[in-house]
């Protein structure tokens, strides 16, 4: 009788380890999903926070675009929501006339400590001033 409760026995332990090694997997693998999921929502965090950069920076063009020794600029707001992230802005005006600018707004935002996580968003577009518009309305420049 001894030896049937010890082959029980035995196939019992070997079903338990099975169960512990699948339920360790599964919290392993969930482990890792989270991990993930958190690296990406940091991630797209970055990536609006740059495009929210852009358009300051066009925001900035656009208040500036009327004076003419006015050709852009280049700086790095601070962001202490952002411990060790830089953030540059670039305007760059392309092609000027006295009714409608053409304007590349670059934003960048950098991993200092990584250097592998840097996001980059560039925006071009037309600044038109609408005080001195020849264009028809309704036409697109």
């Amino acid at each position: 009788m001894n030896k049937r409760r010890s082959k029980r026995a035995g196939y019992m332990l070997v079903a338990v380890l099975a169960c512990l090694s699948l339920v360790m997997a599964l919290t392993i693998a969930a482990v890792q999903t989270a991990l993930r999921m958190r690296r990406e929502v940091r991630k797209q965090h970055l990536v609006s926070q740059t495009s929210l950069l852009c358009e300051t920076g066009l925001t900035r063009a656009a208040d500036r675009q009327r004076d003419p020794n006015y050709s852009g600029e280049t700086w790095s707001p601070l962001l202490p929501e952002f411990p060790g992230k830089r953030a540059e802005v670039s305007i760059v005006f392309l092609e000027r006339s006295p009714n409608r600018c053409m304007v590349q707004v670059t934003a960048v935002l950098d991993d200092i400590q990584t250097k592998n996580n840097r996001v980059q968003r560039t925006l071009t577009t037309y600044l038109i001033n609408e005080s001195q518009s020849e264009l028809p309305k309704g036409e697109i420049p």
